[in-house]
């Protein structure tokens, strides 16, 4: 998988049940290939779970289309071909990772690249959150997913 990526993951399933953090597709796919290398969000990340491993999940269904703009929409037909909407999977666990920590959008906006920064709101007062270890399971894992962070079970 580009930028660091594995699919090591039938070799060493995870231990659950684990935190888990619901993204839209694309955005949860741009993540897990390291297209997008934060994710950013209204809060910073819970201190309890910096350090530790969590899910990453697909949301059972796509935005609506007006939330993928033109420059997101050209990232996504690179990365995942012209049929991006059919082809990434919904309602499931992509993938494990550790949760870094998180930073304040306007810390890094100045030196993030610009497809990361078309893959995030980097308005000020958001936070931009760095994952490591990405560790892609070899099946998606479906998941009904939540708001905010909730706990897979599988």
């Amino acid at each position: 998988m580009p930028g660091g990526a594995t699919s090591d993951l039938a070799a060493a399933a995870p231990t659950l049940p684990l935190p888990a953090l619901t993204l839209w597709q694309p955005w949860a796919s741009l993540l897990v290939t390291r297209v997008k290398v934060h994710e950013t969000r209204s809060w910073p990340a819970p201190r309890r779970l910096v350090g530790g491993r969590i899910a990453i999940h697909a949301a059972a269904s796509h935005p609506a289309r007006r939330h993928v703009g033109p420059k997101l929409d050209a990232i996504c037909r690179t990365t995942f071909g012209d049929d991006w909407r059919a082809v990434l999977p919904l309602g499931a666990v992509l993938a494990t990772a550790i949760l870094e920590g998180s930073v304040p959008t306007d810390a890094l906006r100045s030196t993030t690249s610009a497809s990361d920064l078309a893959c995030g709101i980097w308005d000020d007062g958001r936070w931009a959150w760095t994952l490591s270890s990405i560790q892609v399971l070899v099946e998606p894992s479906p998941a009904k997913g939540g708001q905010g962070i909730w706990t897979w079970r599988r």
